[in-house]
């Protein structure tokens, strides 16, 4: 079955191709080399010594040992602000193999649905677990959206895989509230949970399902941090109304110096 068939099917696909592996590998290099420049711009002292960046460490083990290490996740919490306003994670939207891979999901005119997102789940953190939602309640605009969603490193079933309803998408839409956590998307109905599946895309795989899928992070009970890269995008071929689904805002630091300024 070929790639678009499987996502009209079952709502998403595994695009599987050795240019992906080498894809990760470059990201996971970036982002590691990343973490260490943000340590010693830092007032991390007890990091500068850079005896956790050895050349052979997995991403996932770095940032585990550092959230292992840190205090009311200081460290992590810039790591997860930062990464995606790295020039190279914005650019993974015009990637090569991004564009081969939205071919495939036949976007006719591909547009970026909100900015890239590395996301950092820290182990037995409930607070920042996502529960049954659909990616299509971020935007409304175009419904063969598309998600790429997949790891920087393995994730083991104690870390929690990603749980989808295969089919899901085709459901008429459903309604949405904010969770005890303060999710404002949580899905407003009954999962059976004899249809749900948990999917681990290889490490030449990536994960590209139909904003409207219903999906659920995976809880992670080991004492390692999930590290995954999410990327959406709209299609203008498709859309309701030429806009844009999401705008950049000035952060709570620029409102304050702002503030101050003005004093």
């Amino acid at each position: 079955m070929k790639y678009y068939d499987q996502l009209e099917s079952n709502g998403y696909f595994l695009y599987k191709h050795p240019d992906v592996t080498i894809f990760k590998r470059n990201i996971t290099q970036f982002l590691k080399a990343t973490t260490e420049s943000i340590i010693q711009l830092s007032n991390f002292e007890s990091w500068k010594s850079g005896k956790f960046f050895h050349k052979n460490i997995d991403l996932i083990d770095l940032i585990s040992e550092i959230h292992n290490q840190e205090i009311d996740n200081s460290i992590t919490k810039v790591l997860y602000e930062l990464f995606p306003c790295t020039g190279k994670i914005l650019s993974l939207t015009t990637a090569p193999l991004v564009v081969k891979i939205l071919k495939e999901a036949q976007l006719r005119f591909p547009v970026v649905g909100s900015l890239p997102l590395v996301r950092l789940d820290r182990p037995n953190d409930s607070k920042y677990e996502t529960p049954w939602h659909q990616d299509f309640w971020f935007s409304f605009l175009s419904e063969n959206a598309v998600t790429l969603w997949f790891s920087l490193g393995e994730i083991t079933e104690s870390m929690g895989h990603l749980k989808m309803v295969p089919g899901s998408h085709k459901w008429s839409a459903g309604k949405f509230f904010t969770d005890t956590n303060g999710h404002p998307i949580a899905y407003d109905g009954v999962v059976d949970e004899s249809q749900v599946i948990r999917i681990n895309p290889g490490i030449d795989e990536i994960l590209v399902f139909n904003q409207k899928l219903l999906h659920a992070s995976g809880t992670n009970i080991s004492s390692r941090t999930r590290v995954s890269l999410q990327l959406r995008f709209n299609d203008l071929g498709s859309a309701k109304s030429l806009v844009s689904t999401f705008v950049p805002i000035h952060t709570e630091y620029v409102k304050t110096m702002q503030k101050i300024s003005n004093e």
